[in-house]
C-alpha cells in the first residue's frame, strides 16, 4: 500500500493586545468572526503571546468569548504584555475556561495516530512565555543596556524547561509556539534590552523541531532560519497584515504529515480528528 500524506492546517497569530487603546484595527465581534473563520481554515490555532495589552480580566474575558468561536483547539502561550496581570492565576483560569484552549507554558500538546499502535504521537506543539528570549551565555554582552545577570537568572529556567520538553517530547517533530524570537540580532530593535537567543536550545534539538513561531516584533520580516536552519516565523498580527493582500491578521501553515490515514488530538475532555486531504 503506497504511504499516506496528509496536509495538516495551523492557523497561526500573535501580538492581538485586546485591550489597547491605540490598536484598532478590529472590534471584539469583529474578533470573534476572525476566530470563527480561523476554526475553519485550521485544524488548530496558535497565538504566540501578547493575547491582551494589560493582562486585566475585562481583557481575558473578551479573549475567552474569542477563543469559544473557534470550535477547534487553541494553543496559547503569554506574552509580556499579558504577564502584566496582577493577578495571573485568575488570568490563566480566564482564558482557559472554554474546552478548547490550552495554554503551552504549562502543558504541552500532541498529536496522535489514531488507532493502533497506541500512544503514537505524530506531532507536537511546544511553547515558551514571554519571559525573555531563551539564554545564551556566549552571546550576551554584560552590562549593555538591561542588567543581563538579573535577566537571565530570571528567565533561565523557563529556556531550559523548553529544552528538557523537546528533548522528552513522544513526536518526532515538533512546532514551537514562543513569544519572543531566537536571535541575538533581534537586540537591536528594543533599546536598553538585551534578550539572548534560544537557538542554543531550538538547535541543540533541532531533529525534534519543525518551525519556531513567534511574536513580540510586530514591524520585522516574516520567515527567518536559526543557525541550525530551522525555520522560524513571525506571526505578529500587525507583521502579518502588513505582508498578505488580504490583510488577515493571521496565516495558514501546512505541515505534512505521512504514513497515517486519520489523527486524533488526544487530552483528557477534548479529542478532535480532523484531516485535509
Amino acid at each position: 500500500m503506497a504511504e499516506l500524506e496528509r496536509r495538516f492546517p495551523l492557523v497561526a497569530t500573535a501580538d492581538m493586545h485586546i485591550g489597547s487603546p491605540t490598536d484598532q484595527h478590529f472590534t471584539l465581534g469583529e474578533w470573534e468572526a476572525l476566530f470563527a473563520e480561523m476554526g475553519r481554515k485550521g485544524n488548530v490555532i496558535t497565538i504566540a503571546g501578547d493575547l491582551t495589552q494589560d493582562g486585566k480580566m475585562n481583557e481575558a474575558d473578551a479573549v475567552a468569548r474569542m477563543f469559544e468561536q473557534a470550535q477547534v483547539p487553541v494553543l496559547v502561550t503569554l506574552g509580556n504584555h499579558d504577564r502584566r496581570s496582577t493577578n495571573i492565576r485568575k488570568f490563566k483560569a480566564k482564558i482557559t475556561e472554554p474546552h478548547n484552549v490550552y495554554l503551552l507554558d504549562d502543558t504541552q500538546y500532541y498529536l496522535y495516530k489514531e488507532g493502533p499502535p497506541e500512544e503514537e504521537a505524530v506531532h507536537g506543539f511546544i511553547g515558551m512565555l514571554g519571559v525573555g528570549g531563551g539564554f545564551g551565555h556566549s552571546t550576551v554582552a554584560r552590562g549593555q543596556g538591561y542588567d543581563n545577570t538579573v535577566y537571565l537568572s530570571h528567565m533561565e529556567p523557563h529556556a531550559r524547561a523548553l529544552g528538557h520538553r523537546i528533548h522528552h517530547s513522544p513526536a518526532a517533530k515538533n512546532t514551537l509556539i514562543l513569544h519572543y524570537p531566537p536571535f541575538p540580532s533581534h537586540r537591536v530593535y528594543e533599546q536598553g534590552y538585551n534578550p539572548p537567543p534560544l537557538e542554543d536550545i531550538t538547535d541543540q534539538y533541532g531533529d525534534k523541531v519543525e518551525r519556531i513561531l513567534h511574536g513580540h516584533f510586530h514591524d520585522d520580516k516574516a520567515a527567518h532560519e536559526t543557525v541550525g536552519g530551522k525555520e522560524v516565523r513571525n506571526v505578529s498580527k500587525d507583521n502579518l497584515m502588513a505582508a498578505q493582500p488580504d490583510n488577515a491578521p493571521f496565516v495558514v501553515i501546512f505541515s505534512r504529515l505521512s504514513g497515517y490515514e486519520r489523527f486524533a488530538y488526544q487530552q483528557p475532555s477534548l479529542v478532535y480528528d480532523r484531516v485535509t486531504a
